[in-house]
């Protein structure tokens, strides 16, 4: 791979048997007083060596913005200035335009209630422009962000934010003008929510993934006009759990079931697809055996599938298991899909307790797909030490892929140095690029040029 990628700033990688990729180790990328988590993460697409994360910080209520210009190797620290009328900003989802540009929504908390609100950073992380409010302070919560950053696209680098009320209601709003304005936010759905994702495919269809909980679905909803409208949802997997799981690992603060969703950009055979990814319980398993307490019963060991559509998003494949290894044995949650546009693989990282026998402790875990899904590499642990942790906010509700470029980074909130202070990571993979000619996949390609190093 030195042919490919060089040495020095990139570093040295080493070969993961049998994996076909290649690794280096895990950073600590925030080391940043008290505890960060629900971390996001995303590359730009011009140079996928720029990476920018962002997490929760409850040491002082801030967003912690965590760049890096070098591949992962190095990382910048800059704390995001309070939301308007908030003393702790919660639930960062960061993105890209397709100049480089980088966007953050977030909301914000305060004695008024909770917002939405998005920053731009027009250096991928180092300096932040003032907020824009997107909803006033009232009951919002969980926020999703994407930004269309195909230069073909016919509403190229128009910024869509979704968020759910708690009581019911899913909302959408939209900027046409890099972020600087957005549109009154529009009730897309009657439903009682927990975790959302938003994605945008080559052509421009903005895909909206969520799990309604009254109606025990993953269900996906579409706008083919640059978010101005959507059509009705439609459910992609049915879900055994409730609101919550209640993992050993993850039982003091239950893991909420959260979907993920991602599509295929590339010009290869699978250009379209659609994929979502969630946690959830077995089929036969549900709430009434499984309160949402710490002490559980062992059937309660919730696994992360995945679903296709090959239809943009109107049908859908039998749920998945995305790691069938101890199946029964292993709990897997929080998990997060993403798509790399450059060689159409399928990246899904994921809590996992195999390690630890009593399942107290979770490592982070990924596995790829070069096939749309019908086959994966061997599971790959990302994190080099089990993370133990009583904490309240324990890891929060999510981590964060991003997968551009032939790099796939992954983020989480880490807690092997103090099982009361969690500290975000990151590890980065690379791939042997693809290259596509007339929709099908040609050749690997070891021409393509190294992603540029910023000092």
């Amino acid at each position: 791979m030195a042919a490919l990628f060089g040495t020095g700033a990139l570093g040295v990688f080493a070969r993961l048997a049998g994996s076909g990729l290649e690794a280096d180790i895990d950073h600590n990328a925030s080391q940043w007083p008290g505890t960060q988590a629900e971390v996001s993460i995303a590359a730009d697409p011009s140079d996928p060596a720029v990476v920018l994360a962002a997490a929760m910080s409850l040491s002082d209520g801030r967003i912690l913005a965590m760049s890096s210009r070098d591949g992962g190797e190095t990382w910048t620290r800059v704390p995001v200035p309070l939301g308007e009328g908030s003393s702790l900003d919660n639930d960062p989802m960061v993105a890209f335009d397709s100049r480089g540009a980088a966007y953050l929504a977030r909301v914000p908390a305060g004695s008024g209630g909770t917002g939405i609100d998005v920053v731009r950073s027009p250096d991928g992380g180092r300096t932040w422009e003032s907020a824009v409010r997107v909803a006033g302070l009232d009951r919002n919560d969980k926020v999703a962000l994407a930004v269309d950053d195909e230069a073909a696209s016919p509403y190229r680098d128009r910024v869509y934010v979704a968020w759910k009320w708690p009581r019911g209601g899913v909302f959408v709003s939209r900027s046409l003008d890099s972020g600087q304005t957005f549109s009154q936010p529009q009730l897309v759905e009657q439903a009682v929510v927990t975790g959302l994702d938003l994605a945008v495919g080559g052509d421009g269809t903005v895909y909206l993934a969520f799990h309604d909980n009254p109606r025990r679905s993953i269900r996906v909803m579409r706008s083919r006009d640059g978010g101005e409208t959507f059509e009705p949802s439609v459910v992609a997997a049915a879900v055994h759990a409730s609101w919550d799981l209640v993992p050993p690992s993850h039982c003091i603060r239950p893991v909420i079931v959260h979907a993920s969703v991602s599509v295929d950009r590339s010009g290869g055979p699978r250009r379209g697809a659609v994929y979502a990814a969630w946690a959830d319980y077995p089929p036969g398993v549900g709430p009434e055996q499984c309160p949402s307490t710490c002490g559980a019963p062992a059937v309660c060991a919730p696994d992360v599938y995945f679903s296709r559509s090959d239809d943009g998003g109107v049908s859908w494949s039998d749920p998945a298991p995305v790691d069938d290894e101890r199946g029964s044995e292993v709990d897997r949650y929080h998990s997060w899909i993403r798509v790399d546009r450059s060689n159409g693989a399928v990246s899904v990282a994921y809590k996992d307790s195999r390690n630890d026998p009593t399942r107290a402790g979770a490592d982070v875990y990924m596995r790829q797909s070069n096939d749309g899904g019908a086959t994966w590499e061997p599971a790959l642990r990302l994190s080099s030490a089990t993370s133990r942790t009583t904490s309240l906010i324990q890891c929060g509700d999510y981590q964060g892929v991003a997968a551009e470029g032939g790099y796939t980074y992954v983020a989480w909130a880490d807690y092997r140095q103090n099982p009361t202070q969690g500290e975000i990571y990151v590890r980065r993979f690379v791939a042997p690029f693809a290259t596509f000619d007339r929709g099908e996949v040609n050749r690997v390609s070891r021409e393509r040029p190294p992603p540029r190093i910023h000092r």
